[in-house]
């Protein structure tokens, strides 16, 4: 029953492992629309800052005036419209990074990788960056933070929602699947679920139910991951598996 359940699972969960980007060289020469589909302008547009990254969800809509059709993408997890997308900055099937690495004694976020060049961003402005292609001894991991060292950092109120909205999809999933295939089988196995936690440094989604549960539903939640992953995509926050939850921590720049 649990192999027939991971199964379904696995195919409504959309991998976000890799994602598809347009790289906009200079936004204010195109046709920038915000969530409520207003073209962005003036002071709105220096939140970004040389190339940057938007990665696609869904090409060629129609938007509300049933005329203008544009492409969906997220940049810091806001959602955008791009009228008239350049196409020959499309990239495609790059790999999610968004960790933290040291280059040269600085500190950067790695965003997204495509073809040997890493998308970076420096962590001491929080500037959009650039391309480098890096070789394996230009760069070291990110060395883990004394226990000591207290990390406070506010969470947007959206991040929240938006981390709870697909923490309860899943969970949803869960009780659907569940009450299925124990009914069709005369079983009673117990639905497991996210459940979110906020402390003061870290988001947790911890994993309540049976510990069999959790290691047969480990590639949905290695998939989930990723989901997370792209939420916070191009913020300085670090998303991993730790025992039974899925870790978002924040990455402090050098004057926290």
């Amino acid at each position: 029953m649990i192999k027939v359940l991971i199964l379904f699972f696995v195919t409504f969960v959309f991998a976000a492992g890799n994602g598809d980007f347009i790289i906009v060289n200079d936004v204010s020469k195109i046709t920038l629309l915000d969530k409520f589909q207003q073209r962005v302008s003036g002071g709105e547009l220096k939140q970004f800052q040389g190339a940057t990254p938007f990665q696609i969800i869904k090409r060629d809509e129609t938007l509300g005036d049933e005329i203008t059709v544009a492409h969906r993408v997220m940049f810091n997890n806001r959602i955008f419209f791009i009228v008239s997308p350049p196409k020959s900055t499309e990239l495609k099937n790059c790999r999610i990074i968004n960790d933290t690495i040291n280059v040269d004694n600085n500190r950067y976020l790695r965003v997204i990788e495509n073809k040997g060049e890493t998308y970076l961003v420096a962590l001491s402005t929080g500037i959009t960056g650039g391309w480098r292609k890096l070789s394996s001894s230009d760069w070291s991991k990110e060395s883990k933070q004394p226990e000591s060292k207290e990390i406070k950092r506010a969470v947007s109120q959206s991040d929240i929602s938006r981390l709870k909205d697909l923490l309860q999809s899943v969970n949803n999933r869960y009780t659907e699947y569940f009450d299925f295939f124990n009914g069709k089988e005369g079983r009673s196995i117990s639905t497991p679920s996210w459940v979110f936690k906020l402390t003061d440094n870290n988001i947790e989604c911890v994993f309540s139910g049976d510990e069999s549960l959790f290691k047969a539903l480990s590639n949905s939640t290695e998939i989930l991951t990723g989901q997370i992953s792209s939420l916070f995509l191009g913020q300085p926050y670090s998303v991993s598996i730790q025992d039974r939850m899925i870790m978002v921590k924040h990455i402090p720049d050098a004057s926290e």
